[in-house]
C-alpha cells in the first residue's frame, strides 16, 4: 500500500506550474506532428480520422486550461502526459515508416509489435516508479537511470522485430538509422506519459 506522503511528493517532483505559451507550445506540436505523419507515407485512411478525433480533444483540454476551466495541476499533468504519449505513438509510426519505405517492404505485423514493446516500456516504469513511490525516493533529489535503460532495451528490441520482419537488405543505411534513432526517442519520450500516473493520483487524493 502506498502511503499518501509518499505519493504527493512523487506528484510534486520538480512541478513546474503550467504556463500559457506552453500550452500554446503542446498545441503547435501536436497538430504539426500529426500532420506530417500523416502525410508522408502509408495508413493516410486509418490515420485521419484517429488524428483530428484526437487532436481535437487535446485543443478542448487546452482551451479548457487557458480559461481557467480545470485545477491548474490536472490540466499540467493531463497536457505533459498526453503530449508524451502522443509523440512517442506518431513516432514508432514514423520509424515504422521511414523503415517501410527504405526496404520497399511492410508488415503490419512489426507494427504491431512495436506498440506492444511500447506497452511493455509503458508498464516497466509504472512498475518502477510504484516502488520508487513505496521506497519514498521522491522526496529529494532523484535521477532514474532504470527508466532511460529500459527505453534503450525496448528500442534495441524494436529494431530487432524489424530486421525480422522487414528483412531486405538492399535498403539504403542512413534511413535505417534514421528509423532507429526516432524509435529510441519514442521509447524515451514515453516516461513522460507518467504524467498521467500522477493525474490519476492527484484525483484519488483529492477526492
Amino acid at each position: 500500500m502506498l502511503k499518501r506522503d509518499n505519493i504527493m511528493h512523487f506528484i510534486m517532483f520538480n512541478y513546474k506550474p503550467l504556463e500559457k505559451r506552453q500550452i500554446y507550445k503542446s498545441l503547435i506540436i501536436l497538430w504539426l506532428s500529426s500532420i506530417v505523419t500523416t502525410i508522408y507515407g502509408q495508413l493516410k485512411e486509418t490515420l485521419i480520422p484517429i488524428f483530428i478525433i484526437v487532436d481535437l480533444l487535446y485543443t478542448c483540454l487546452c482551451i479548457k486550461a487557458l480559461c481557467n476551466r480545470i485545477v491548474e495541476q490536472e490540466a499540467k499533468f493531463l497536457i505533459d502526459g498526453f503530449l508524451s504519449l502522443f509523440l512517442s505513438i506518431i513516432g514508432i509510426i514514423a520509424s515504422y515508416k521511414i523503415a517501410s519505405f527504405s526496404l520497399k517492404s511492410s508488415s503490419l505485423s512489426l507494427l504491431l509489435i512495436l506498440f506492444i514493446l511500447l506497452i511493455i516500456d509503458i508498464t516497466i516504469f509504472v512498475i518502477i516508479v510504484c516502488n520508487n513511490i513505496k521506497a519514498d525516493k521522491y522526496s529529494g533529489r532523484y535521477t532514474n537511470s532504470k527508466i532511460f535503460i529500459c527505453a534503450f532495451i525496448g528500442a534495441v528490441a524494436g529494431n530487432i522485430a524489424a530486421r525480422i520482419y522487414l528483412p531486405k537488405v538492399n535498403a539504403s543505411f542512413a534511413p535505417l538509422i534514421i528509423s532507429s534513432c526516432i524509435l529510441l526517442i519514442s521509447f524515451v519520450l514515453v516516461a513522460g506519459s507518467l504524467n498521467l500516473l500522477r493525474y490519476c493520483f492527484w484525483k484519488s487524493i483529492m477526492k
